[in-house]
């Protein structure tokens, strides 16, 4: 199997990307009534994200509601979960990873919401590392959503002066991702 973005990749890309005050956001989710299922993101790091995801704790279709800084600053919690399970295929039985990688590719109805509220957050360089991170799916998995991660790929993630394509790199200048430490 050949994975062209690696933990460090993603990782990088989302370096500049402050913790925002979400004591300020109200509501982080959908609405203030289910305010408190979304409380954890208050308190925790997309650090902690990232290991709980596997536990099937959280609902992915609940994130589709974050907010679009709660979003940005999570995402990388979600990319390397999922990536790391692409690899082992470990996690809860219950958790859906394929929905999760769902999150970078809005059914083409909610498209143009997405990329008014969600994508001017997004720097070219977490865009480049998101569409690598699609096309991981796309190549070695095949699953429900292809042709969605396909248009993502190409109608949110790349703009006119990206040609990312899904083999963007060759396995010569990428090694596989690492198990994490």
């Amino acid at each position: 199997m050949s994975i062209t973005v690696e933990r460090n990749d993603i990782i990088a890309a989302f370096a500049e990307v402050p913790r925002p005050d979400l004591k300020s956001i109200h509501p982080i989710g959908c609405c203030e009534d289910h305010e408190p299922d979304f409380d954890w993101y208050r308190k925790h790091s997309w650090q902690e994200f990232e290991a709980e995801l596997p536990t099937a704790r959280f609902d992915p279709f609940d994130f589709g509601t974050v907010h679009p800084l709660v979003f940005q600053y999570f995402a990388p919690g979600i990319m390397l979960a999922t990536l790391s399970w692409l690899v082992s295929k470990s996690g809860s039985d219950d958790w859906l990873p394929d929905s999760w990688v769902m999150k970078f590719a809005p059914l083409q109805e909610f498209t143009i919401r997405f990329t008014n509220e969600y994508l001017p957050l997004v720097s070219s360089p977490q865009r480049t590392v998101i569409a690598e991170y699609l096309g991981a799916f796309v190549n070695d998995v095949r699953f429900y959503g292809d042709s969605d991660i396909e248009r993502a790929i190409t109608h949110i993630w790349q703009d006119e002066t990206q040609q990312i394509g899904y083999e963007s790199r060759s396995q010569a200048e990428r090694s596989p991702l690492p198990p994490k430490s």
